[in-house]
């Protein structure tokens, strides 16, 4: 039971590393977006922004991509036990050596077979910041207990997307929970 509570841990905090290089794969969106029911999802069923423009089919699908890419490349960069390129797809330090204790616990010794994204909300995106509630399913197994997760991507300088916070409490908006870096 500690391994599962410690893999939903590590899937809670962190996303994934392909290389120790610190590029970002260019990672092209999913051509349709369905929701876990297997529905198609139209602009009609998606969430609003905080700044209250309305979020496209594409942009959802967008997003998930970015997600699944980063998680992905978490997942890699623990079984490669590459720290660099796990260190690579944080785009704030003080959650990055937050997260670093998920790295430490080497949860992973090989690649699941199935990583899957699902947004559920998008709940602010400036276009730089992106906060979003989502799922995220591992070999058919849901992470943080089946709950939904807020993580929130920040765009990083010449890197692309990277990973600035989870959890509560802080979605884009105001001072950084772990500091601006």
């Amino acid at each position: 039971m500690r391994v599962v509570g410690l893999i939903v841990f590590a899937m809670a905090v962190v996303l994934t590393a392909c290389s120790g290089n610190g590029t970002v794969p260019a990672t092209a969106p999913p051509t349709s977006v369905t929701s876990s029911s297997g529905v198609p999802m139209t602009t009609s069923d998606l969430p609003t922004t905080s700044q209250a423009t309305t979020t496209t089919v594409d942009r959802v699908a967008e997003i998930e991509a970015v997600l699944l890419d980063l998680e992905i490349r978490n997942l890699q960069a623990q079984v490669d036990r590459d720290e660099a390129a796990f260190r690579a797809i944080y785009a704030n330090a003080g959650f990055e050596e937050r997260s670093m204790q998920a790295y430490n616990e080497d949860l992973f010794r090989s690649m699941p077979s199935s990583v899957e994204v699902e947004v559920v909300d998008v709940l602010y995106d400036d276009g730089e910041c992106v906060a979003v509630l989502h799922l995220t399913t591992v070999d058919g197994q849901r992470a943080n207990n089946g709950l939904a997760l807020i993580t929130v991507l920040e765009l990083m300088d010449g890197r692309g997307w990277g990973i600035s916070f989870s959890g509560e409490g802080w979605a884009c908006e105001g001072p950084h929970p772990f500091g601006d870096s």
